[in-house]
């Protein structure tokens, strides 16, 4: 093999691990509180009931998404200001919630 296409091969593979570190690092220093269910209850949004399975697995890769924000610090200081009428815009959920807010989720 070309050295070059070793040394590219051998970048990639590292920041890729660099990737892979700072994203665990993220979501193992986090406190695990759930910030999805904070911003729902205040958005006034709440989950169908009963929850049918796919409303189940729509809600699930929520929670997924919420765990590894990046956003973890705007949410705690948005949260923290009292939670100003202007929209959580930097969430990356934050569609989901207003539609669950307005009742425009339809899980079947």
């Amino acid at each position: 093999m070309n050295a070059l296409l070793i040394a590219l091969i051998t970048v990639l593979v590292s920041l890729a691990a660099l990737a892979v570190f700072v994203s665990g690092r993220r979501v193992v220093r986090d406190t695990g509180r759930l910030r999805l269910t904070e911003v729902m209850q205040y958005r006034g949004a709440s989950l169908p009931d009963p929850l049918d399975e796919a409303g189940a697995r729509y809600h699930a890769h929520a929670v997924r998404i919420c765990i590894a924000c990046p956003n973890k610090p705007l949410c705690d200081e948005w949260l923290r200001a009292g939670r100003p009428a202007n929209s959580c815009a930097f969430c990356p959920n934050a569609h989901y919630i207003e539609h669950l807010r307005l009742g425009g989720l339809a899980f079947t």
